[in-house]
């Protein structure tokens, strides 16, 4: 699987956000802590939210399907403090590759996860489509838009700026 981009803003509601890659020792613990998953360290950082403060945003695959599915983690001190709800696409669909991840800095929290999926039914079954996937955070929860992230992603975006262009139409 090729990694194609990262992008994480550093800025959160106004609070200073950490924004760095994981350290080998937080790698080691991560693939202790979460066995049964393909780790997307290129993906995952360590960020500021409220109400958790700072967090590993770990962002990781499953393996037991022959593609792989999205699991997103919220990792404080060695364990899980919040795990973000699969999509729609990630329970019909398998990702067949990521492509980012971008926290943005609105006064609601908003990630945007880029990737591309293959449906594995009919003759289009093989043939990888990006989609957006576009989660708002409410206090101690994320949720995912799943009406919006169909609409952006049926105009053919093919990036976070593609992304973000289509949010600031129709925020």
């Amino acid at each position: 699987m090729r990694v194609l981009a990262v992008v994480l803003s550093l800025g959160l509601l106004g609070l200073p956000v950490v924004a760095r890659p994981l350290n080998p020792t937080e790698v080691g613990e991560l693939s202790e802590l979460l066995r049964d998953r393909r780790l997307l360290t290129r993906f995952s950082r360590t960020v500021y939210l409220e109400p958790w403060g700072e967090v590993l945003l770990v962002v990781s695959e499953d393996f037991s399907q022959p593609f792989g599915k999205l699991w997103i983690y919220l990792v404080q001190n060695g364990a899980v403090v919040y795990t973000l709800p699969q999509s729609q696409a990630d329970t019909t669909w398998s990702l067949f590759e990521l492509k980012a991840v971008h926290l943005t800095d609105s006064p609601t929290p908003r990630l945007i996860i880029l990737g591309d999926y293959i449906t594995g039914v009919g003759e289009r079954a093989a043939i990888p489509f990006t989609y957006a996937l576009l989660y708002s955070q409410d206090g101690n929860r994320f949720t995912v838009d799943e009406t919006r992230s169909w609409e952006i992603s049926q105009a053919g975006i093919s990036s976070i700026a593609d992304v973000e262009a289509a949010l600031a139409e129709q925020p």
